[in-house]
């Protein structure tokens, strides 16, 4: 036994022996016993979960096959002058005529003599330089500009322009052709629309011909202010090609074409052409027969009127396109889609192929008007067209049929947004702009 175990053992034995003398041996031994003792383990208590009381599901009383409950306030008619100031809301989203000062403007605008007005158009210019004046920059419309035309005549020194909305609006806005001259500018504002107005055309010298996603053609007598229906449809109307007077071309959003003989008090002729949405159809200028459709299925189709069963030739986009548009000598065939591209096609088309192809970002979001492209009516030879542009700084671009880079950039610091919409005047160097707030713009040569 080693020394340490002897000596832990004698001190044992010494602690005992103090503890018999003190009498807590017999405690230690019991308290020692107590700890070492297993404690048990405790029982664990089940709880009674009760049964939950599940709410009947809430349904309304025509599911139930239950009249309504009115309170007892709503049962009684509204007092009149409620009625009639709801009356008047509905009113105002209702189609109107000009009022007493805009037909009184109108007078002046278009009066006795206005239908022996002959156009002057004027040689253009190619290398024309375009500018803007702080007095040719104006809000005309309450909404989105959708549609702008040009009045062709000039014969008052005013500049006239039509210019339609998305909520069925049309503004006549005139600006004196000369900058030096002292007149005003004049607005006449009237709503023959309920809804959006697709296209907007000056027919004649005092008549304008809208087409609008109401389904209906309008033509209106600017002389007479009178406003007569030329067709009406269910579906919403989204081009309406006036090249030739009478014999008109529209199209809707269902994938129809209606063939509108004015001569004549029989239907109209429709030939579903599209399984989707038809945004543009354009006749061939120099031919009657010949028209062009862009639709939403991503294909621009030609056609013969004779035989419209199958398509003259299919040119396919990777995606949707805005416009498809005839070149004024018949020669070319612009296009604008969403795939980012503009395409130029000889006329006739040989194959599917564009003969020109470029880059341009139409990516114009939901609250801008998407991009058409606008042939200069007065440029045969050296067709050219004008497009709306996404570049900064903000800018309208003008381009030919052979090169892939635009003519012009037309920039200015009045021009501060995108103005999607924008055509040449038919007999001046004149280009009007429209944007999305309804606010447009007079380029004009310099």
């Amino acid at each position: 036994m080693s020394a340490y175990e002897e000596a832990r053992r004698a001190k044992i034995a010494r602690n005992m022996q103090m503890m018999e003398a003190m009498g807590l041996k017999a405690s230690a031994t019991a308290l020692k016993q107590r700890i070492s003792a297993a404690k048990p383990t405790p029982t664990k208590r089940k709880k009674t979960v009760d049964d939950q009381v599940v709410a009947p599901r809430r349904s309304s009383r025509r599911l139930q096959g239950q009249e309504a409950v009115l309170p007892e306030d709503l049962r009684s008619p509204l007092p009149r002058e409620l009625r009639a100031h709801l009356t008047e809301d509905l009113v105002q989203n209702e189609a109107s005529f000009p009022n007493a000062a805009d037909s009184a403007a109108l007078g002046q605008l278009f009066g006795k003599d206005s239908a022996e007005r002959k156009p002057v158009v004027e040689p253009p210019q190619e290398d024309a330089k375009y500018s803007l004046h702080e007095l040719d920059v104006e809000k005309v419309t309450p909404s989105r500009i959708y549609a702008i035309a040009c009045h062709p005549s000039v014969a008052t020194d005013h500049i006239l322009s039509a210019i339609a909305d998305v909520d069925g609006n049309v503004a006549l806005w005139s600006v004196p052709l000369s900058r030096d001259s002292s007149d005003d500018n004049t607005i006449v504002t009237w709503r023959p629309h309920k809804q959006a107005i697709s296209s907007i055309h000056f027919e004649a010298e005092t008549t304008l011909l809208t087409s609008a996603f109401d389904g209906s053609i309008q033509q209106y007598d600017l002389v007479t202010q009178a406003r007569t229906d030329v067709f009406r449809t269910d579906v919403a109307l989204t081009y309406v090609d006036v090249s030739e007077p009478n014999a008109l071309l529209t199209c809707d959003e269902a994938g129809h074409v209606f063939s509108i003989d004015r001569r004549a008090s029989n239907k109209p002729t429709m030939w579903t052409l599209h399984e989707k949405k038809i945004n543009t159809v354009h006749r061939q200028p120099g031919s009657t027969h010949s028209f062009a459709t862009a639709s939403l299925d991503r294909t621009v189709c030609l056609w013969d009127a004779r035989q419209p069963s199958t398509p003259l030739n299919m040119l396919p986009h990777h995606r949707s396109i805005n416009c498809a548009y005839f070149s004024p000598n018949g020669e070319a065939l612009v296009t604008v889609g969403q795939d980012d591209h503009v395409h130029l096609y000889s006329m006739p088309a040989s194959s599917d192929e564009p003969t020109t192809r470029f880059v341009h970002n139409n990516q114009t979001g939901r609250w801008l008007t998407k991009f058409h492209a606008h042939w200069d009516p007065k440029c045969l030879a050296t067709p050219r067209f004008v497009l709306g542009s996404n570049q900064q700084p903000r800018c309208i671009e003008i381009f030919g049929t052979s090169t892939t880079q635009p003519l012009q950039r037309l920039d200015d610091d009045l021009c501060r947004s995108v103005f999607s919409m924008n055509t040449f005047h038919p007999s001046i160097d004149v280009i009007v702009s429209g944007n999305s707030s309804g606010r447009a713009m007079v380029w004009r040569a310099k």
